[in-house]
């Protein structure tokens, strides 16, 4: 199945620029629904874009685009970020950028296709506010990581007979050997969450 006919640079800005009016439009606020924000991208998308953009689009190839496109900008938002952190005397805009396009290129194994895209929202503090909670999620999901990790470690550092002696004298009979997290587990429940352990005494 063919990839479908080539987007041109300013149908990808006015997918951009409908984006930010149907997120931004406060009467709806953000709380809207898929399918109403994805009809209502579309329509923005065909009353606005330029007359001599006669592609035929449908809905779904809006969105797909926008699906494609809204990722990789995002990635490229970080590595210009990490660019532009480090200052370096005499340089300018115009060459962060193109630091940062030859950092992404060599990252991800491809140049950024979306360079007019990032340009029209990077400064937007609609699309700003999205990076720094995705951003912030990401980094919640890390720690939860983190702590089952290291909760794992823990478990599976305790020697078994001295957590099947615990069970023991709590009356409590485990099945089967430990699980993933170094857990035992018992009849009615999953992974017990605080197994008694006791002492060799």
């Amino acid at each position: 199945m063919g990839k479908g006919l080539a987007w041109s640079e300013s149908e990808t800005i006015q997918l951009c620029l409908s984006w930010l009016e149907v997120s931004e439009d406060a009467v709806r606020g953000a709380g809207q629904k898929k399918s109403t924000f994805s009809s209502r991208l579309y329509s923005h998308w065909l009353e606005n874009k330029r007359p001599e953009d006669k592609d035929p689009r449908t809905e779904v190839a809006i969105m797909g685009r926008w699906k494609k496109l809204q990722p990789e900008v995002t990635k490229f938002c970080g590595v210009y970020a990490k660019v532009t952190s480090r200052e370096s005397s005499g340089w300018n805009d115009a060459m962060y950028l193109d630091a940062a396009l030859k950092v992404y290129q060599e990252r991800h194994k491809q140049p950024f296709e979306f360079l007019a895209a990032w340009k029209e929202l990077k400064d937007k503090p609609k699309w700003t506010n999205k990076i720094t909670s995705a951003s912030s999620i990401g980094v919640k999901r890390e720690k939860r990581a983190l702590i089952s990790r290291n909760i794992a470690d823990a478990w599976s550092a305790i020697p078994e007979e001295v957590i099947v002696k615990g069970f023991v004298r709590a009356g409590i009979v485990p099945v089967g050997p430990r699980d993933a997290t170094g857990r035992f587990r018992v009849h009615g429940v999953g992974s017990t969450e605080a197994p008694v352990v006791c002492d060799e005494g």
